[in-house]
């Protein structure tokens, strides 16, 4: 079976004194099969405390991570921040090293990330041992957890401009399940479409063959979509200007 390696894990083990009775690396399917949780984000901080025994030294560390995407799990999504646990150990007693694992590889402010995470009660714990894997920032900004997966859900309207006129956004919503968009008014569902997301544009297409091109952006808890009905999709958030869209959307996850 193919392994699954970060460069770090393995400069690691040919360094370290300490490669006895590693817990076995896991392959890219059983990681994704353990995993609760899969993430692609940035480092905003990381908190470490040591603690020494005897004969060891202990380091928990908290990584503080904006999430760019999510692979796999429920409950977050791109933008939000998370707290993901990880720890090491070392060795510092006299004599032979018994066996024993030595934890997580770490990471650093600035690092790009994909986490492999397991989420108990409302903590979340990188799996062992090469659960943690560091990316290259086009690597991070390219992974298709930046694509329809942090669209994921039923957004309401809480602003709407149409041709430059200010709607009531009522009881109107998005439902987006992978590459579906449901337009819904009234708990009901009144227009079923499909879309294609690359990078920060949406491509609406109808069955009738209408496509509404978009632009849109996340801002905290909101979506904002900005769109053109069957033309160029426009280049600026606005709605009624050259440079604008046919309609402005506002919406915030149910």
């Amino acid at each position: 079976m193919k392994r699954y390696f970060t460069s770090t894990f393995i400069v690691f083990l040919i360094c370290s004194d300490f490669a006895h009775a590693e817990v076995p690396l896991l392959s890219a399917d059983e990681l994704k099969s353990t995993a609760s949780h899969i993430i692609v984000g940035k480092v905003r901080a990381v908190f470490s405390t040591t603690e020494n025994n005897t004969n060891w030294e202990k380091t928990d560390s908290i990584a503080q991570i904006e999430l760019m995407g999510v692979e796999k799990g429920t409950g977050v999504t791109g933008g939000d921040v998370i707290y993901a646990h990880y720890w090491n150990k070392k060795w510092t007693g006299k004599g032979d090293v018994p066996p024993h694992a030595s934890g997580h590889s770490g990471v650093s402010k600035g690092d790009f990330v994909r986490a492999h995470l397991d989420r108990k009660n409302s903590t979340y714990h990188v799996i062992l041992p090469n659960g943690l894997d560091k990316l290259k920032a086009e690597q991070a900004k390219a992974t298709p957890a930046n694509a329809t997966a942090n669209l994921q859900g039923t957004w309401n309207f809480v602003y709407y401009v149409e041709k430059g006129n200010v709607e009531t956004p009522g009881t109107k919503q998005f439902a987006i399940n992978e590459n579906r968009l449901d337009f819904r008014a009234g708990g009901q569902t009144r227009i079923e479409t499909t879309i294609e997301v690359k990078g920060q544009t949406l491509d609406q297409n109808f069955k009738d063959g209408q496509v509404y091109r978009s632009i849109f952006k996340r801002v905290g808890e909101l979506l904002i979509i900005c769109g053109n009905r069957d033309k160029d999709r426009p280049t600026e958030f606005a709605g009624g200007t050259d440079k604008g869209g046919d309609f402005l959307i506002v919406l915030k996850r149910e």
